[in-house]
């Protein structure tokens, strides 16, 4: 038995408010792990021109993911050389 198809759900740009993606203008969803943040190509600072290939972050969550690494760098760097980094 197949299941019935899933309701389709509306998706508005977190910027502008608007849902229309045609044109160019596609929302973009963030891959976020528990985010669902939906920008306007155009919305974003910088806007981008085409879609992005692979995984795609909203602003927040991308500066979540670098403050992570920075911390990981900054960890495997103590291991290391058993000294804190200059940015302690």
């Amino acid at each position: 038995m197949a299941l019935p198809p899933e309701p389709l759900v509306h998706v508005a740009c977190a910027a502008c408010g608007d849902g229309d993606d045609s044109g160019g203008n596609e929302i973009l969803l963030c891959d976020g792990a528990a985010c669902s943040t939906a920008l306007h190509m155009r919305c974003l600072q910088p806007p981008l021109v085409a879609i992005p290939r692979g995984r795609w972050y909203c602003p927040a969550c991308a500066a979540e993911r670098k403050e992570l690494s920075v911390a990981r760098r900054q960890a495997r760097l103590k291991v290391i050389t058993g000294t804190p980094s200059e940015y302690e």
